[in-house]
C-alpha cells in the first residue's frame, strides 16, 4: 500500500470513527423494556430540561404477542414535588400484533422550578384482548435533571461569586458573603456610572447645558441598573430558593427594561441633537425635522421595551406582532382620515417643502402665509398681512400645490412695468429707471444677487412697455418699496418730459 492509499484510510477512519461512537453512545443511552409482549422504546433514559421550557419524550410501542391488544397508561407522575404541567394520552388505540404507536409526555417545567435531580415515573398496562383480567402492569422511570438560572449553583458563598468565602466562624456563612458583595457591586456600579458619565459628556455635550444634564442621567442611570444585577446575583450568592430569586429577578428585570429604555431615549436625544447641529451647518437638515425624528425614536424604543416586558410574563414576540396588527387594522378602519392626517404630516416633515418662518402661498390662493409651527396633525399658520392665525390640516395642505416664496433666504425679486410714449427717449427713460432702482437702500446692489436690470419689454397700441427688475433685501418690503420706486420714476420722467400714455376717449354725441 502506498503512502497516500495509506493516508486516505487514515483520513477516513478519523471522519467516520467520531460518527461511531456517537451512534454507539445513543444506542447504550436508549430505554428499552417490556410488558406482557410489548416492547417499549424510548432514545433518551435521562433528560435534562431547563426551568421554563418544554419538552416532549417520546416512547414506541411494539406489540410483538397475538394475544395482547388493550394498552393503558396511569400514574404518571414527576416525583418530589409539583415541578409544572404533565401531559400524556392515558388510553392507546387497540394495538394489533406486529403493529407500533408511540405515546408523547409533554413536560412543561414550571419557571421557578427548583433545579435538581428528579424522576418521571408512570405505570404502563398491556391487557389480553379475549380476557381483559389478564394484564400486565410494569413501573417506567425515567430519570430527569432540572436545571434553573435561578439557582445558586456555583457562585454560592463566594465574594462577588467568584472568590469562595473561607472565613472563620461566625463569618463564613452565605449571608454575610451576600452583603460583602453587595457592597462591592456598589463600589464598582458607582465608579463604571460615573466614567460613564464622564465619557459621555466629553464626546458628545461638549457645552450644551441640556445635553450635559442627559450625560448625567446615563451616569446615574447605568450605576442603578449594575447594581440591580448586582443584587440578583447576591441572593443566589445567598442561597435563596428559585422561587425568590426568581421573582426578584423578573421585577428586577422590568425595573432593568425600563432604565435601559429611558438610557436609550436619552442617548438618541444626545445623539439627534450632535447630529442636527452638525447637518445644519451644511444646511442638509433642518429644526422642523427634530419632532420627526424624536417621535419614531420614542415608538421604536417603547414598542422594543414593552415587548421585552412582556416576554418575560411568557407572551411570545409573535403573539405581540398579531395582535399589535389586529389593533392596527381595526384602528386604520376606523379612522382614516385622522391616520391620512398623521401620515401627511409625517411626509410633510420628511419632505419638507417649507420651514419654520417662510412664507408660502397654497394653491391658487395669494394670500402669503407665515410659517408658524409644523405639528404632525396639522399645521400652523399666518397672515401676513391680516395676522390672522389658523390652522390647516396636514392632508390639506399636502394636497395644495404649495409656493414657497422664502425657501432659501428672505430676499424677493420685483419686476416693475412702465409704459412711456412713442416719441419718448428709450434711452433717457433707462437711465431714470436704473438710477431710481440702483438708489434705493433696500435695494441689492453687492453682486450677491442679480443687479438692477432693465428690458424692452414690448411695443403695445399705444404705448412702449418697459420693464425694470431688481432683488429686495426682504420679502416683507415688497409692498412699500415698489410703490416708492413707481413714485420716484413717475416724478423724474415728468421732470425729464418723458409721457407716460393714458386712455383718450372721444365722444361725439348726435342730435
Amino acid at each position: 500500500m502506498n503512502q497516500k492509499t495509506l493516508l486516505t484510510v487514515i483520513l477516513c477512519l478519523m471522519v467516520t470513527m467520531p460518527m461511531c461512537v456517537t451512534a454507539i453512545s445513543d444506542e447504550s443511552d436508549a430505554y428499552s423494556t417490556s410488558v406482557n409482549g410489548v416492547e417499549i422504546h424510548s432514545f433518551d433514559d435521562a433528560i435534562t430540561i431547563d426551568a421554563g421550557n418544554i419538552y416532549t419524550l417520546t416512547f414506541t410501542l411494539y406489540n410483538n404477542n397475538p394475544e395482547t391488544n388493550y394498552i393503558s397508561i396511569s400514574d404518571a407522575v414527576i416525583t418530589d414535588e409539583d415541578l409544572g404541567t404533565l401531559t400524556y394520552t392515558k388510553d392507546i388505540a387497540p394495538l394489533d400484533n406486529g403493529k407500533t404507536a408511540t405515546i408523547e409526555f409533554i413536560i412543561d417545567i414550571d419557571k421557578y422550578a427548583d433545579s435538581g435531580e428528579h424522576d418521571l415515573k408512570f405505570t404502563i398496562t398491556a391487557c389480553n384482548s379475549n380476557d381483559t383480567s389478564i394484564k400486565e402492569s410494569k413501573e417506567c422511570i425515567i430519570p430527569i435533571t432540572i436545571e434553573s438560572l435561578y439557582a445558586s449553583g456555583e457562585i454560592y458563598n463566594k465574594f462577588i461569586g467568584l472568590i469562595p468565602n473561607e472565613l472563620p466562624s461566625p463569618f463564613n456563612n452565605s449571608l454575610f458573603t451576600a452583603i460583602v458583595s453587595l457592597i462591592a457591586f456598589f463600589i464598582v456600579s458607582a465608579l463604571i456610572g460615573h466614567l460613564i458619565y464622564k465619557g459621555v459628556e466629553k464626546k458628545w455635550s461638549k457645552d450644551d447645558s441640556m445635553a450635559k444634564k442627559d450625560a448625567k442621567s446615563i451616569g446615574v442611570q447605568s450605576m442603578f441598573i449594575l447594581m440591580i444585577i448586582g443584587f440578583s446575583i447576591c441572593l443566589r450568592i445567598y442561597g435563596a430558593s428559585e422561587v425568590l430569586t426568581g421573582m426578584v429577578t423578573d421585577i428586577i428585570s422590568v425595573v432593568f427594561i425600563i432604565i435601559v429604555a429611558y438610557i436609550a431615549w436619552r442617548i438618541f436625544k444626545i445623539i439627534l441633537l450632535n447630529v442636527m447641529v452638525k447637518f445644519d451647518k451644511d444646511d442638509k437638515i433642518d429644526d422642523t425635522l427634530m419632532p420627526l425624528f424624536k417621535m419614531i425614536g420614542r415608538i421604536v424604543i417603547c414598542v422594543i421595551a414593552v415587548s421585552s416586558i412582556l416576554s418575560i410574563f411568557g407572551m411570545s414576540l409573535s403573539v405581540i406582532v398579531t395582535s399589535a396588527g389586529l389593533v392596527s387594522l381595526a384602528i386604520s378602519l376606523g379612522a382614516q382620515e385622522t391616520l391620512n392626517q398623521f401620515f401627511c404630516g409625517i411626509q410633510l416633515m420628511a419632505t419638507r417643502p417649507f420651514r419654520i418662518g417662510d412664507k408660502v402661498r397654497l394653491g391658487t390662493d395669494t394670500d402669503v402665509l407665515i410659517v408658524r409651527k409644523i405639528r404632525v396633525m396639522d399645521t400652523e399658520f399666518k397672515n401676513w398681512l391680516n395676522e390672522e392665525v389658523f390652522r390647516i390640516p396636514n392632508s390639506t395642505v399636502m394636497s395644495s400645490m404649495i409656493t414657497n416664496i422664502t425657501y432659501e433666504d428672505d430676499t424677493y425679486k420685483i419686476y416693475e412695468y412702465i409704459d412711456v410714449d412713442y416719441g419718448a427717449d428709450i434711452e433717457k427713460a433707462k437711465e431714470i429707471m436704473l438710477d431710481v432702482v440702483s438708489s434705493h437702500p433696500q435695494v441689492i446692489t453687492d453682486g450677491s444677487k442679480s443687479e438692477p436690470s432693465f428690458r424692452f419689454s414690448s411695443m403695445e397700441a399705444s404705448a412702449i412697455r418697459l420693464r425694470v427688475s431688481y432683488v429686495l433685501t426682504d420679502h416683507e418690503l415688497s409692498y412699500t418699496v415698489p410703490c416708492q420706486i413707481r413714485e420716484l420714476i413717475y416724478k423724474r420722467f415728468r421732470a425729464e418730459g418723458i409721457k407716460v400714455p393714458h386712455n383718450i376717449v372721444d365722444v361725439h354725441v348726435e342730435e
